[in-house]
């Protein structure tokens, strides 16, 4: 029947027989339609079922035509793919418009198409359901011109008591259970940070008759259950590279919100070609690591949404004294080039943006250490400076004015060792760079809060640990780290200097401190147990032994 149709004619057919923002459902109309259909002379006699088949079988007319929307290939090639397909696992580039195609078309197109169907769709936070695909789900379906109906929440959808869709974030695999539908459809964003527990549940759901999974996301781990469904013969795989946007391709802002050409060029300079993080949100690969990357990206990835997450709290009213005060920060100083001094602050584990306090002159000791007491003016906070080069005089300057101030020698050797106790360290560094991976892992239960700064997330997920021949725990040369990455890893140092402990400096019964830097006294007394106290730390309980 259908195939005999003109789709001009059936596209004025459509917004002929369904008025926009109609009080009807589109469903409703469609059904309608079938008698006006039957009166037409340009098509044959068409039953309900028949209109609902051709929305079925062409998803892409009904995100043109329907829903308004103008997409590109890899868009199409999504839908089709979850029109054909049981099982789709999508590795998307940054900026690819895969939000957009879950919530704005293939969400509606389901309920659309499927009388008493159900939609699921889920992400690790609930942020991420809400502001974003949600997001989509709300504005499609308020910007359409036809009447879609139902009751729309801020993450629901019911059309019926058997009819509708939700979102929920991926915290237990129980939301799965109770799923009941000839056709269901699950929509997983951000699926590399899903566990597997979670997929196992849904893998309980694809029992249905007609039942499809798409999982979608940036590829950030090289290892899990969404990097195991691109070696699965029962997904269909979509690989996404910022290279196949039309915005890259043709140099030009083909269509909004796409990533572009200008935002390429720049991310290589940040990051370079060869990093985990370039290969994940440019190319859409999943990153080349090495059992000896010291932080994996995906870690990053999730102590970001963490960050963000707080942020929304706070915008939702929550008050900015609940991340407490500031109680440390970390000073990587500049020796001049193109190297940068930063300074990077954190309340309890929530980490701020750094603060750039380059000066012209590197040697400007004072211009810089007025910039810093004026950042953390007001809080009691600690402050772990570089003490090697132009960072020595700064921190004697420092200890002159009586600041709280800790030197950090990265060359300097050290006692500490890792979680289990048996691996040492070459020297500060590495402890340093070793001891924050230890906080960062998900599993740590530490739920660091890391500002969405893209150098600083090049420079966490580039340097790589090595073993000595007497089996300490190194990290690679900076001189290395500058070839791949083109800079220092400036605002990195900084970060890992502000969660530095302070573990060798151990207060003695005169109540003098040892300096964490091998050499000179840090100008800090008996002061050092109230300062615990401020961190948060039980009584008698060392900086050491908390966080190791």
């Amino acid at each position: 029947m259908f195939d005999d149709f003109n789709i001009e004619e059936l596209e004025s057919e459509i917004e002929r027989e369904l008025p926009i923002r109609s009080e009807l459902t589109l469903a409703d109309r469609v059904a309608l339609a079938r008698l006006e259909l039957q009166k037409s002379e340009v098509y044959s006699p068409a039953s309900f079922a028949e209109i609902r088949e051709y929305l079925r079988k062409n998803p892409e007319f009904f995100a043109r035509k329907i829903m308004g929307c103008n997409i590109w290939e890899k868009q199409v090639e999504i839908i089709n793919s979850v029109r054909d397909n049981k099982r789709t696992a999508v590795a998307s580039c940054h900026g690819s418009g895969k939000s957009y195609t879950s919530g704005r078309i293939l969400v509606p197109w389901w309920l659309t198409s499927f009388a008493y169907s159900i939609v699921v769709t889920t992400a690790p936070t609930f942020r991420q359901v809400e502001k974003i695909i949600w997001q989509e789900i709300r504005t499609g379906v308020k910007n359409c011109k036809f009447n879609l109906g139902g009751s729309m929440l801020k993450t629901s959808w019911m059309i019926d008591d058997l009819w509708y869709a939700f979102g929920f974030a991926t915290k237990t695999p129980d939301n799965f259970q109770g799923l009941h539908s000839e056709h269901v459809l699950i929509i997983v964003d951000e699926a590399s940070g899903v566990n597997e527990e979670i997929f196992e549940a849904i893998e309980g759901v694809m029992t249905s008759e007609n039942c499809r999974l798409l999982a979608i996301g940036n590829p950030t781990e090289s290892s899990g259950k969404f990097y195991e469904m691109f070696r699965d013969k029962t997904f269909n795989k979509i690989h996404i590279s910022a290279f196949d946007l039309p915005n890259v391709k043709q140099k030009t802002n083909v269509i909004k919100g796409l990533t572009t050409w200008e935002w390429v060029e720049d991310k290589k300079k940040r990051w370079g070609e060869h990093s985990p993080v370039y290969q994940s949100r440019v190319l859409g690969l999943f990153p080349k690591t090495s059992s000896h990357q010291v932080i994996p990206l995906s870690w990053v990835e999730k102590a970001i949404e963490r960050w963000r997450v707080k942020i929304d709290n706070l915008k939702n009213g929550e008050s900015s004294q609940s991340l407490g005060p500031i109680l440390a920060a970390g000073l990587d100083v500049s020796d001049g080039g193109a190297d940068r001094t930063i300074l990077v602050a954190r309340k309890n584990n929530f980490v701020m943006t750094p603060f750039d306090i380059t000066q012209e002159d590197a040697h400007a000791t004072m211009a810089v250490l007025g910039e810093v007491k004026n950042i953390l003016s007001g809080s009691s906070a600690v402050l772990i400076a570089d003490s090697i080069g132009c960072g020595s005089g700064l921190v004697s300057k420092a200890m002159e004015d009586k600041m709280d101030i800790v030197p950090f020698n990265a060359a300097s050797r050290t006692e500490r060792t890792d979680a289990t106790g048996l691996q040492k360290y070459l020297n500060c560094r590495a402890a340093a760079w070793m001891g924050f991976s230890e906080l960062l892992n998900p599993e740590s239960g530490q739920d660091i809060c890391l500002p969405p700064d893209d150098d600083l997330i090049a420079e966490l997920t580039e340097p790589k640990w090595q073993s000595t021949s007497g089996g300490q725990i190194k990290i690679e040369d900076k001189e290395e780290i500058r070839k791949r990455l083109g800079r220092s890893c400036d605002r990195a140092d900084a970060l890992i200097m502000s969660f530095w402990i302070l573990d060798s400096m151990k207060a003695n019964s005169s109540g003098t401190v040892n300096s964490m830097a091998g050499g000179g006294s840090s100008g800090r007394g008996s002061q050092d147990f109230q300062v615990e106290r401020d961190l948060g730390y039980p009584e008698n309980q060392s900086r050491y032994d908390a966080f190791d």
